[in-house]
């Protein structure tokens, strides 16, 4: 998915150095598919060691190393209208999109309306 902004919790320059690929820009896992079989799971390993001991641990880290798993890959982008991460007030409202990803501040818009549509 396209994320609202950009959150990886490590820099772009490391990740792209360890993934020796440029890391797309705004990813998403509230929605995403991998090969488990093309998972090098030593080097994915060997990553996470190397990002917290250079930058520290980070919430994010999932995120990071999803985007750094797929740098080199062509992915298939979920549309940002249909897919929505953090959807606002209006949009949960309004029932817009396929899919609504609640994180940061939209939370509260899911505990206290969208949850109803589904009863």
């Amino acid at each position: 998915m396209i994320d609202c902004t950009e959150a990886y919790g490590y820099s772009r320059q490391l990740m792209e150095q360890l993934a020796g690929a440029p890391v797309k820009p705004l990813l998403n896992v509230g929605a995403i598919g991998l090969k488990s079989e093309a998972i090098d799971w030593d080097k994915l390993e060997n990553w996470v060691k190397t990002l917290e001991e250079q930058e520290g641990t980070s919430y994010y880290l999932e995120q990071a190393l999803s985007a750094m798993m797929i740098a080199d890959t062509d992915a298939a982008v979920l549309k940002a209208g249909d897919y929505i991460v953090n959807p606002g007030p209006d949009q949960i409202k309004n029932k817009t999109g396929i899919l609504h990803h609640y994180v940061d501040l939209s939370k509260e818009g899911y505990f206290k309306q969208a949850w109803k549509h589904f009863l």
